[in-house]
């Protein structure tokens, strides 16, 4: 309850746990980790628009 009194009642969302919510939150602990782990591949806006050109051209 601590924590909760940092906030203002507009900043929280009470969510619901739900399959979708369960997938997602273990999908974000995962690229977390891999992160955390020095594992994970940045790129630059350059190439993500160089990306993104090419899916929305093949399309």
């Amino acid at each position: 309850m601590w924590l909760f009194s940092k906030f203002r009642k507009v900043e929280i969302e009470i969510i619901a746990e739900s399959s979708t919510f369960n997938n997602d939150q273990e999908y974000l602990e995962k690229e977390l980790n891999e992160i955390i782990s020095g594992k994970a591949r940045f790129i630059g806006v350059e190439e993500a628009e160089e990306q993104l050109t090419r899916i929305t051209e093949t399309r």
